[in-house]
């Protein structure tokens, strides 16, 4: 049986996600020539977000040539050239679309559901298709209260591989899982305009057996769009 060893990139991979961690930390020395303080701001500001970014895809990058090497370990040898196995999409994440919210969307009637958009991307950040078993929650948190309160509406489903090719939806806006789900007391638009929406999604990948979690806080005063994970209040971890 032939042994599975990661190859040299995720050295140089690890030692670029350092460099550009590095960079990004490092603050201003001096304003170079005419500019004003303002403009130097901007700039460091903009390279910043542009370091981040690269590092978010390189860490995509190891998440999903990690996932490669588990695959590979667990079937004992690789059926496949390097070439092609290095080409080869696997989920890196999970993410949540920004126009997942309450269903129907108008917010002056009530609400009876949910509808979750899940998007799987490769290690390049780019949508790709899976297979496994995914559980999607909602809870509904009313104002003053938290995730973990008793008085949260909770919505729950797991779709097995047959059920989450099924839920595949493509359009103008995304791609990527659609999957809705029911309340079982429908949410009157009182209640509702004081309410934030908070997703959570766990995905067991049956390729790679990696999991992947993601939870998005939706916004109650625009339903449609979703706040930055950063903002989201403490939550427990998905069960």
């Amino acid at each position: 049986m032939r042994r599975i060893h990661p190859t040299p990139n995720f050295s140089r991979v690890a030692a670029t996600l350092g460099l550009l961690a590095l960079a990004a930390a490092l603050p201003a020395c001096r304003i170079k020539g005419s500019s004003t303080p303002a403009a130097e701001n901007d700039r460091l500001r903009r390279e910043r977000l542009e370091l981040n970014a690269r590092i978010e895809s390189l860490e995509n990058q190891v998440a999903e040539q990690n996932a490669k090497i588990g695959e590979l370990t667990r079937q004992g040898q690789s059926p496949l050239p390097e070439d092609v196995l290095a080409a080869l999409p696997r989920c890196a994440k999970v993410e949540i679309d920004s126009f997942s919210g309450f269903t129907p969307a108008q917010r002056t009637i009530p609400a009876t559901g949910a509808t979750v958009l899940v998007n799987p991307v490769d290690g390049r950040g780019r949508f790709v298709q899976v297979a496994g078993t995914l559980l999607v929650e909602a809870f509904v948190i009313p104002l003053g209260s938290s995730a973990d309160s008793d008085n949260t509406i909770r919505a729950s489903t797991t779709l097995g591989p047959a059920q989450i090719r099924d839920a595949y939806r493509s359009g103008l806006g995304s791609t990527g899982y659609e999957i809705d789900l029911t309340f079982d007391t429908p949410i009157d638009p009182i209640a509702r305009a004081g309410s934030t929406l908070l997703v959570r999604v766990e995905f067991l990948d049956a390729m790679t057996g990696e999991v992947h979690k993601a939870q998005r806080l939706i916004d109650h005063a625009t339903p449609q769009r979703a706040t930055s994970a950063a903002t989201m209040p403490h939550v427990n971890a998905m069960r």
